[in-house]
Order: structure tokens, then C-alpha cells, then sequence
């Protein structure tokens, strides 16, 4: 079954023909674009520690 946890989408069993797409699609206006940028800056500083870390 197709399952929707928080954004995310979960297999589990076999595969199912995409009848749960409906559900995909109502989750499209869920984040605004400042929380999309906040993310983004966040991966970009994350990154970026690794990198001096591990350099």
C-alpha cells in the first residue's frame, strides 16, 4: 500500500497501481517558499561542515 507519513511516501507490500495519486498532489501547497529557502540554507550549511570537517 501506498502510505503518505509526514510528506513522505511509504511502500509497503507488494506494488499497487497508482490509485493514491490524488493524495500526492493535494500535498503540493503544504510548504511555503521561505520554508523551502530555510531547507535549502540549511543543506548548504550542512554540507559545508562536513566538508571543512573532513577536510
Amino acid at each position: 500500500m501506498l502510505y503518505l507519513f509526514q510528506g513522505t511516501i511509504v511502500l509497503q507490500g507488494g506494488f499497487e497501481p497508482i490509485l493514491h495519486r490524488k493524495e500526492v498532489v493535494r500535498m503540493k501547497n503544504k510548504f511555503s517558499f521561505s520554508d523551502l529557502m530555510q531547507f535549502g540554507l540549511f543543506l548548504i550549511a550542512l554540507l559545508t561542515f562536513i566538508y571543512l570537517i573532513s577536510h
